[in-house]
């Protein structure tokens, strides 16, 4: 059982719940977006690399053709359109932070992390290069130095999501599970819907209740 940054399927269980712990070094950066119909954009989902005629494209199109490769869980496609959507406008923070996301979940630590920094360098300020670069320290397994970084963001932005699941799942790496669920139910009190939160606070004392000998 994963805990998660994002919605998904769930097993249940203690053995679970511990594997969960475990695979803490990948964890769900889903970007819930919307499937895109076409017979061109299937194809290039489907590839691991973009069509030649995707470089005539303008970027709003090439950015469906990306979220239509995520969409069919085609990480490595996206990331090669994001890059290039990212090279045609070198000064814009999203591209990169797009770029980023998607590398992420190709099991790209260390390109995610450059293309969030690339991304802050652009504009400093900008939450979801910040929580993409704690999420990559979550990613690596540096439980402690991620709790740090969520903590940051949360000081300026006390109601993000994702810091709060973020901080919450390097707490339960941590073992202090209890101050997890406050994230966890901090995230709740914002979003009562969040399915990633939800499920982290129910993984969490799952983990937290004492085991029966």
């Amino acid at each position: 059982m994963r805990c998660v940054l994002s919605n998904g399927p769930q097993p249940s269980g203690l053995r679970a719940a511990s594997k969960w712990l475990r695979s803490l070094a990948a964890p769900l950066l889903a970007l819930g977006v919307s499937a895109c119909a076409g017979a061109q954009l299937e194809t290039v989902a489907g590839s691991a690399d973009p069509p030649t005629a995707s470089a005539d494209l303008d970027t709003a199109a090439l950015t469906r053709l990306a979220q239509a490769a995520e969409t069919n869980g085609n990480a490595l496609n996206a990331a090669n359109i994001y890059r290039r959507i990212a090279d045609r406008q070198p000064s814009a923070a999203q591209p990169k932070i797009d770029l980023g996301r998607a590398l992420m979940r190709n099991g790209d630590f260390d390109g995610a992390d450059a293309a969030f920094r690339q991304a802050l360098a652009i504009a400093p300020g900008n939450v979801d290069g910040q929580v993409g670069l704690a999420q990559v320290l979550l990613a690596r397994q540096q439980h402690a130095e991620a709790l740090a970084a969520f903590g940051t963001i949360l000081e300026q932005h006390p109601k993000n999501i994702k810091a709060l699941n973020g901080a919450g799942i390097a707490l339960d790496a941590l073992g202090r599970h209890a101050e997890a669920q406050e994230n966890y139910n901090r995230a709740l009190a914002v979003a009562p819907d969040d399915r990633a939160a939800r499920n982290n606070l129910a993984l969490s004392k799952t983990l937290g209740t004492p085991k029966v000998r």
